[in-house]
């Protein structure tokens, strides 16, 4: 027997979609809570067709709304939706990695964002107006880093970082992403191991960034079947966003507290040439090529 597929009448959609802009128009006039619109945006969400990527944008709608207080388009998230379909997101989802949509937004010191409770230390701030925190670009050059987002569609890795304590025995939580990989780069020594003393031989700390660069990340790459340069590590505006813009992740305590491990960031600091890391709550700087055992490595993967 064929099911024959559900076929939602034209007018259905365009009465659900008048309705999300109206709420749009009367939150960017002032009459509106953000919040409010999250209620309104989840009946919407009850009320859509079974369409899983009109589903998912719109919850991406709600989430924006709570954090920034203004929506985004979403055209580059649908495409990717579209493009790598549902069996995919699937796939990647049990590896704990999530697909979302960060906006392009300028994010200053002074910015007023109604989800961002914690913010950078405004050392950072002054660091990068004076031109002192920098990122590769696509040919490996560096320039100055952006204020604030950059308008991508991303692959975020869900998992929270591991408290300092016990010293020794640092581990993301159910590490089917990087933990294998690890592994088998250290029995083979391309990797440096600091010994069952320091970490186990499956976790990402105590990896460096040169190690994550030559090593890591190719290995990476191709077990998700996207090019070595759609990888590469979070910045720091980014790790600081995106535990506040997706409060339902594990990582949403990861700025909770300064007893948390450190995670490498892509951002170099110019005047030592050293890589920055930070532990949710403060950055530091240390050589690319240094294996610390309580910093670790966190991918981010760009989808567009």
């Amino acid at each position: 027997m064929t099911t024959q597929k559900k076929v939602v009448p034209d007018e259905q959609l365009g009465k659900l979609a008048r309705r999300q802009n109206a709420l749009f128009q009367r939150t960017r006039r002032g009459n509106l809570d953000p919040e409010l619109v999250c209620q309104e945006l989840q009946g919407l969400i009850e009320m859509r067709p079974e369409n899983w990527i009109e589903t998912f944008l719109v919850r991406e709608l709600r989430y924006h709304w709570r954090f920034f207080g203004m929506s985004f388009g979403l055209s580059k998230l649908a495409i990717a939706l579209q493009k790598y379909g549902l069996n995919q997101i699937r796939k990647w989802k049990s590896l704990g990695l999530e697909i979302h949509f960060l906006p392009r937004l300028a994010i200053l010191d002074d910015s007023e964002l109604p989800g961002l409770k914690i913010k950078l230390p405004k050392g950072y701030f002054d660091l990068r107006s004076q031109g002192q925190i920098l990122r590769k670009n696509s040919d490996g050059e560096k320039s100055v880093t952006s204020f604030g987002l950059d308008g991508i569609t991303v692959l975020i890795d869900t998992r929270l970082r591991p408290l300092l304590r016990p010293a020794g025995n640092q581990m993301f939580k159910n590490d089917n992403l990087l933990g294998e990989i690890i592994e088998r780069l250290r029995w083979d020594k391309k990797i440096k191991w600091l010994g069952p003393e320091g970490i186990p031989i499956d976790s990402r700390f105590g990896i460096s960034v040169d190690e994550w660069e030559k090593s890591v990340k190719p290995k990476l790459a191709k077990l998700l079947e996207v090019k070595v340069s759609q990888v590469r590590l979070e910045r720091v505006i980014e790790a600081n966003v995106i535990p506040q813009l997706f409060p339902y992740m594990p990582r949403k305590d990861d700025l909770k507290t300064a007893d948390f491990t450190f995670v490498w960031l892509e951002e170099y600091w110019q005047s030592s040439d050293e890589h920055l890391c930070c532990n949710g709550l403060a950055l530091k700087n240390l050589d690319p090529a240094v294996n610390n055992k309580h910093t670790a490595i966190r991918p981010l993967i760009i989808l567009d």
